[in-house]
């Protein structure tokens, strides 16, 4: 395994959906869902900062990774609704891996169990998840006990020019401006 893909694991609250959206008017029948406990619902009327999905775009682009989903949003609206809300919000098709989403079947496994089990699947290097390796990196607001590469984006804000640049230094790349 000499040439290895990159690929950014990526969270959506506070990620793609920051706190700023989703405070925001846009996302006002999301809000109502929310409070109303339809989760589905909500999810399905959420509105992803559209500056961050620009950014997860860039980074996709620049350094020719792609995107596998470690949202909770695979378990509570399903896999392949997620993968299409993200192109639907502006997520380049492109940029999502023919797996886009980390098998969810062990229920009490952590984001790292799940992102390990597709690596598994797609027959990359798992380990390096806990060890370091310039072939993947987390995009996740909060922190994931054990996972290397980790980019921890401002919830407020979700994936910022900060988050880009440190994308580039953990996958290897110069990044343009």
């Amino acid at each position: 395994m000499t040439d290895l893909p990159r690929i950014i694991f990526i969270d959506i609250d506070g990620v793609l959906l920051s706190s700023r959206a989703w405070r925001s008017p846009a996302n006002a029948n999301a809000r109502e869902f929310r409070s109303a406990w339809r989760w589905p619902e909500a999810q399905d009327a959420a509105v992803f900062d559209a500056e961050a999905v620009a950014w997860l775009n860039r980074m996709c682009s620049d350094v020719g990774a792609q995107v596998v989903l470690i949202s909770s949003w695979r378990m509570s609206f399903g896999m392949d609704a997620t993968a299409k809300k993200l192109v639907a919000q502006g997520v380049e098709r492109r940029h999502l891996h023919a797996v886009p989403c980390a098998p969810f079947y062990r229920l009490t496994g952590t984001k790292l169990h799940h992102a390990s089990d597709w690596a598994i699947g797609a027959d990359l290097p798992w380990r390096d998840l806990s060890t370091g390796g310039s072939w993947f990196m987390v995009l996740d607001d909060e922190p994931i006990r054990g996972m290397r590469n980790q980019v921890q984006p401002d919830p407020e804000f979700g994936i910022a020019e900060r988050d880009y640049w440190a994308a580039m230094t953990v996958l290897g790349a110069a990044g343009s401006r």
